[in-house]
């Protein structure tokens, strides 16, 4: 078993139980880890507005967000790995053009800018409308398009320049991002801030973008109700969201042998 002094944890699906809550048991088990000096961080797809009010009153020495986008410390911004406005419009020109009838949404600074009614996702987050030539002259962190038929999501994809990659999400988007927007070399970002190697890290998650870092850390753990590639991957594999397993995984393997060593 590696030193642990940092975890790595993804948010739905992994540490969220499925109705979107952080159990009370949970939050006491992280509280007991940081307390313990391990270094806690959440890795996320989500962005700041809806990540930060989940987790909160949650220990938390660093975010990551938007897949490793964009990276916090101490409610600080660190380091991004953004899409440049020039490129940004550029795959804006190729997904309208391409896909006419794509729902289309940016994430820039924060705010989602979207082509259709804000009021469609407001169960989810806040979003605002826009036409797409009125967006700020800031780089965006993602690029999210919907309702792209098989034949549209083959030809964005090899359209776009190598600097981007495309992922099908689980719940029907194509995600565009910078290839250095990936949890894992956003953790080796935040192991070089804080002086932890990577092989003093263990690491949750449940989907295929959280596989890269289970395998780069000392020790992945994939909740039971991962993907199958993932628990593939992953060195051990806990119980799944809804039965608090990453919080009984750090309870019995790193707070219960700390206790009695």
């Amino acid at each position: 078993m590696p030193n642990i002094r940092m975890l790595a944890i993804d948010l739905d699906r992994t540490l969220l139980r499925t109705d979107k809550t952080i159990s009370p048991y949970t939050r006491a088990v992280l509280t007991r880890a940081h307390e313990q000096n391990i270094r806690i961080v959440y890795a996320t797809a989500r962005p700041r507005r809806t990540a930060v009010p989940i987790t909160r009153g949650c220990p938390a020495d660093a975010m990551i967000f938007h897949n490793g986008a964009v990276i916090d410390v101490a409610a600080h911004q660190i380091a991004s790995a953004e899409i440049p406005c020039d490129l940004r419009d550029a795959v804006l020109r190729l997904l309208t053009q391409t896909c006419p009838d794509a729902r289309i949404g940016l994430e820039i600074g924060d705010t989602y800018y979207v082509n259709f009614d804000p009021a469609e996702v407001a169960k989810y987050t806040v979003a605002v409308r826009s036409d797409f030539t009125d967006l700020p002259d800031m780089p965006a962190s993602k690029l999210l398009a919907e309702h792209l038929k098989p034949a549209e999501i083959a030809a964005v994809t090899r359209a776009l320049p190598d600097t981007l990659y495309a992922e099908q999400t689980y719940d029907g988007f194509l995600m565009i991002m910078s290839r250095r927007a990936v949890k894992s070399e956003a953790l080796r970002t935040l192991c070089a801030h804080f002086g932890i190697p990577l092989a003093d890290v263990a690491a949750f998650g449940d989907d295929h973008n959280d596989t890269a870092m289970l395998k780069a850390c000392g020790m992945g753990v994939a909740v039971a109700n991962a993907e199958d590639a993932v628990k593939a991957a992953a060195d051990e594999v806990c119980a799944s969201n809804d039965c608090d397993g990453v919080a009984k995984w750090i309870d019995a393997r790193l707070l219960a042998v700390r206790t009695t060593g």
